[in-house]
C-alpha cells in the first residue's frame, strides 16, 4: 500500500508544482498587453474568454491563458 501512495505522490507532485509556479499577470499588465480597460476584462471573464484567478481579493491572469488568447484571437480578442 505504501508503494501505491508513493507512486501516486511521484506522479502528481510534478504537475502540481508546475501549476503552482505558473506565472500570473496582474490586471494592469493584461490591460496594457491588450490595450483594454477594466470593463473589457470583466466582460472577457464573464464570457469565459480570459478567466481571472482570484488571490485574496485581487484578480490575476495565468500567462498560459493570455498566450492562448493571443494565439487564438490575435493581440486584441
Amino acid at each position: 500500500m505504501n508503494q501505491t501512495i508513493e507512486a501516486a505522490k511521484a506522479e502528481l507532485l510534478t504537475p502540481m508544482v508546475c501549476a503552482a509556479q505558473e506565472a500570473l499577470l496582474s490586471k494592469k499588465e493584461v490591460m496594457e498587453k491588450f490595450g483594454v480597460c477594466h470593463t473589457t476584462l470583466w466582460n472577457w471573464g464573464r464570457n469565459k474568454i480570459l478567466v481571472p484567478v482570484k488571490v485574496g481579493k485581487k484578480a490575476f491572469y495565468r500567462q498560459s491563458d493570455v498566450t492562448r488568447v493571443i494565439a487564438e484571437r490575435g493581440a486584441r480578442p
